[in-house]
């Protein structure tokens, strides 16, 4: 014979699932107390905005107009990912986008790169590219 599992709690006294419930206090511990601010800050990753970057929708955007728009959202820092850089871009590129951040006052968390780590080396020992 098998008895179900409802009748195995109607079994049970009502008194005695009382009586257990009371027998072990349940509380939690107090708020642990932390000196300073938090120290997680909010970004903006620029591949969140990609189809805007890439002009796939309006507006369409550069790097610039995500650090404004970064800046109006009020966050932290941002994720200036290379996909969007110019195709021809050079340090002074880098450079004013550093400057423009700094001057908005929003922070450069990082800076996603492109990379070949998974393509088999060649015969000079170094990685070949996908060109």
């Amino acid at each position: 014979m098998t008895t179900s599992r409802r009748e195995v709690l109607k079994a049970i006294p009502a008194a005695a699932v009382v009586a257990a419930a009371g027998a072990v206090p349940a509380g939690a511990i107090p708020p642990v107390v932390r000196s300073g601010k938090p120290r997680l800050r909010l970004g903006l990753a620029a591949y969140s905005m990609r189809d805007h970057l890439t002009g796939k929708l309006s507006p369409s955007m550069t790097l610039d107009d995500f650090i404004e728009k970064a800046v109006a959202w009020e966050v932290d820092a941002v994720e200036l990912t290379s996909y969007y850089f110019p195709p021809d871009f050079t340090s002074a590129y880098v450079a004013g986008l550093k400057r423009h951040c700094h001057l908005a006052g929003i922070d450069v968390s990082t800076t996603p790169i492109r990379n070949t780590f998974t393509y088999p080396r060649g015969r000079s020992g170094r990685r070949r590219s996908r060109t």
